[in-house]
């Protein structure tokens, strides 16, 4: 019975995808189509692979890194630094690095890092904040607007979006698009160009000694994907090409935080060769006991007698010889009591009295040494020592 119910439920099932298929038949149909599954190589962790292969294709030497250039590391004089892509906030003394190096002659074009509120008392952003500069949010969104670069005077309607920014640049303009939702303030008032939108500033730029530093609200323009848009290869262009003779450009596509040895390696150098130096003696010295161990030498036999010197010296050293004396006292009165065992029924004076008539020594000698407890001088103990010792062999 068990079987034909197996086999009932599988002719069954059969027979309803076999209604399926004949149902199905005309309706389906097999074609073939190209799915995008994103970029592959160096382009898959390099999001601005694109920006560097386009400048070496124009003859300009280029570079991609991650991390920050830091210390000794830092690009040459007329390099061009980019960072397309902030997501770590540099330290301070990272910024203090870069400012420097820009006003040797370099030139530093960046984004922001987070927007921030208008009325902050302070700027988060170490860069923004080296130039009095602050990226704060722009929620509302404009209906329709004009785009404004140097010359405010020239009107132009930008999508709906109002990312598009009129840039000019080297007297060409350029379109491109920096984002919407984001504006920039210049706080100081020390920038000397910036171009804007109806939703606000967009770029800032500021003459730092010899070199320039461009902020953006955001670069993702220079992106694999974004670069073939609007003006943004011109941009790119316009930005690096002839900023200095021989210049070479850094694209930073992955900011990083910089490790615990290269710092030491770059500011604390001086501590690490003493390091190395104090481990290399500690171990040249430890080397020296290397091998067997040598056994101790026997120690010679010493006599009777310096061994009790050395006991008696311990005990006055350490408890003024208390411990020995009355050590004496117990050994002589036990003698008396053995001896003459009708004496302890007399008083201490009459005790000392009947000693002194009997070792003929003096009474106060024998009750200094019977009942003295605190001896300072060494000839006192001594004479204590001899007075108990003569009662006990004369008894």
């Amino acid at each position: 019975m068990r079987w034909m119910r197996l086999l009932t439920v599988l002719g069954m099932l059969l027979a309803v995808a076999g209604f399926l298929t004949w149902a199905l038949r005309d309706k389906l149909e097999w074609s073939e189509r190209d799915v995008w599954v994103g970029y592959s190589g160096a382009a898959r962790s390099n999001d601005f692979l694109a920006s560097q292969r386009l400048l070496e294709r124009m003859g300009q030497r280029a570079a991609s890194i991650r991390g920050l250039p830091i210390g000794k590391e830092m690009p040459g004089r007329s390099d061009v630094i980019l960072l397309p892509r902030r997501q770590t906030r540099i330290t301070p003394g990272q910024a203090e690095a870069l400012i420097a190096w820009v006003r040797k002659g370099g030139q530093l074009i960046t984004e922001g890092l987070t927007a921030e509120p208008r009325e902050a008392p302070e700027t988060q952003d170490p860069l923004f904040r080296a130039v009095g500069a602050r990226m704060v949010w722009r929620p509302e969104r404009p209906v329709g607007g004009i785009g404004v670069g140097a010359n405010r005077t020239d009107p132009k309607v930008f999508d709906e979006t109002n990312r598009n920014v009129r840039v000019q640049l080297d007297g060409r303009n350029y379109q491109v698009r920096l984002g919407a939702w984001q504006e920039l303030l210049d706080l100081g008032g020390a920038a000397v160009y910036n171009a804007q939108n109806a939703s606000g500033i967009k770029l800032l730029q500021y003459d730092l000694g010899q070199g320039r530093m461009i902020l953006c609200t955001e670069l993702s323009c220079l992106a694999n994907g974004n670069l073939a848009e609007e003006d943004h290869a011109g941009f790119l262009a316009a930005l690096v090409l002839g900023w200095g003779p021989g210049n070479r450009a850094w694209i930073v596509y992955r900011e990083e935080p910089p490790t615990l040895w290269f710092w030491l390696r770059d500011n604390a150098w001086r501590v690490l060769v003493a390091l190395v130096l104090l481990i290399g003696t500690g171990v040249w010295s430890a080397a020296a006991r290397f091998g067997p161990r040598i056994p101790d030498p026997p120690e010679g036999r010493r006599s009777l007698l310096e061994h009790l010197t050395a006991c008696g010296r311990f005990q006055w050293v350490q408890r003024d010889g208390i411990a020995l004396l009355r050590s004496s006292r117990e050994a002589a009165l036990a003698r008396l009591q053995r001896v003459h065992p009708g004496w302890e029924q007399l008083n201490f004076q009459e005790l000392c009295t009947r000693l002194a008539e009997f070792s003929g020594l003096s009474e106060a000698r024998i009750a200094q040494a019977l009942r003295q407890e605190v001896i300072t001088d060494p000839r006192e103990f001594t004479a204590a020592i001899q007075t108990l010792d003569l009662i006990r062999k004369q008894l």
